[in-house]
């Protein structure tokens, strides 16, 4: 394995992309979503390397080789002369049978209104939002600059005394607007912090507190919820085909992958609503909409005793409070010890006569429309034992929330 992994640096660096071939299975198989190409499937050994040579034409200028080794298989980041690319690699014995490879956005260049960067000015730091900005704010029309119209159309100042958007002013300026918030950073999760009962408490009563004060209203720079669902539809690869991010490239491989890993029948529901979300929708509006903030997740959010912060609204969308459940869930719930049905349960109680049974199996559904492309990815391209137990965990635990609301539509 190293062997291939060390020709493959060579190729990347250096060009030299046939003394990479001996490392490839006989009928190996090469996936490449690439900017500006879509989607490009190679089998054999030859079609492989006469793929790579046009990638790797001679000695790169400045190049960057991260390889994450297991088993069997190894998770990279390459970077040669501004393009940056994702690879993951299946290996049998000594040699290459799965080889997929994505682009992405080169190191430190930002995009999008959740991913831009922040400047400091005196105490505050500034990000900058921009109407349609981002791959995820074209795919849910974000043509208003969602989250600084949400304070200035007066939404962020009706939700609960413990939820905190740390915003304090917005400012119009050239067709976009400038955010100014406090300084919170040192209360933001990170990547390690764990969650106990307390603050799982505070945050799904925070959570309930807004979906009461807006439930049955429409907010009108909210994401709609149809936009929502299919989000990562195909509709969204293709729009996104010239774009960097990487998410939009790997949907398509994500969903293949979701079909081998979830059963066909709700593989195929899945993959007709994201055609389709029409029937979904209405399901969902049957039981009263309400502003959900759409990312409620770990870099999103930052805890103070019983007051929970909450930033980035890029993706507040008209939806339940089961769909939101369902991705805090998805995203966080391996950041606590407390069980999932007991987190259900939690959420049950504070959100009262707005979230029942059928509420947590729409919001599920929901969910997998959303989420199925990154627990298939997971499953079944990820080379990392510990992530596809995850992802396999996640679904047999969703799976029969998923079949029920397949059942209530």
């Amino acid at each position: 394995m190293s062997t291939v992994l060390d020709a493959l640096r060579r190729a990347v660096e250096h060009g030299d992309v046939e003394a990479l071939a001996p490392g490839y299975g006989r009928n190996a198989e090469l996936d490449a979503s690439l900017t500006g190409s879509g989607r490009r499937r190679h089998q054999g050994r030859a079609d492989i390397v006469a793929e790579l040579a046009r990638w790797w034409d001679g000695p790169g200028e400045e190049v960057t080789f991260e390889a994450e080794v297991f088993d069997d298989g190894a998770a990279l980041w390459t970077e040669r002369d501004g393009a940056r690319l994702r690879h993951y690699v299946h290996f049998s014995g000594d040699l290459v049978v799965r080889h997929w490879v994505y682009s992405a956005r080169p190191r430190g260049l930002f995009g999008g209104n959740s991913g831009a960067a922040v400047e400091r000015r005196g105490e505050l730091v500034v990000k900058r939002v921009v109407p349609l900005d981002g791959w995820m704010g074209r795919a849910t029309r974000d043509d208003q600059g969602r989250s600084a119209r949400l304070w200035l159309d007066g939404q962020m100042a009706r939700l609960p005394v413990q939820l905190d958007t740390a915003i304090q002013r917005v400012e119009p300026d050239d067709g976009g607007y400038w955010v100014h918030m406090r300084d919170i950073s040192e209360h933001l999760l990170g990547d390690e912090r764990r969650l106990g009962p307390d603050e799982l408490y505070a945050i799904l009563g925070a959570a309930a507190g807004m979906h009461r004060e807006f439930h049955g209203e429409d907010v009108p720079s909210a994401t709609r919820v149809e936009d929502f669902l299919t989000i990562g539809s195909a509709a969204t690869t293709a729009r996104e085909v010239d774009e960097p991010d990487l998410p939009p490239k790997q949907l398509p491989a994500g969903w293949d992958a979701f079909a081998h890993a979830a059963p066909g029948d709700v593989a195929s529901a899945i993959a007709a609503m994201l055609v389709d979300p029409a029937p979904l929708a209405a399901a969902l509006a049957r039981d009263g909409l309400t502003l959900t903030h759409g990312d409620l997740r770990d870099d999103n959010m930052g805890i103070l005793g019983n007051d929970v912060f909450l930033i980035d609204w890029d993706l507040a969308t008209m939806a339940t409070p089961g769909v939101e459940l369902v991705w805090f869930l998805l995203q966080d719930a391996w950041r606590t010890d407390v069980t999932r049905e007991a987190i259900v349960e939690q959420a049950l109680a504070a959100e009262g006569p707005l979230l029942d049974a059928r509420g947590l199996a729409l919001g599920a559904l929901a969910g997998m429309c959303q989420y199925g492309w990154i627990l298939g990815h997971s499953a079944v391209v990820h080379p990392d034992p510990a992530e596809r137990a995850w992802a396999q965990d996640e679904l047999a635990f969703w799976i029969p929330f998923v079949r029920a609301g397949i059942e209530s539509l």
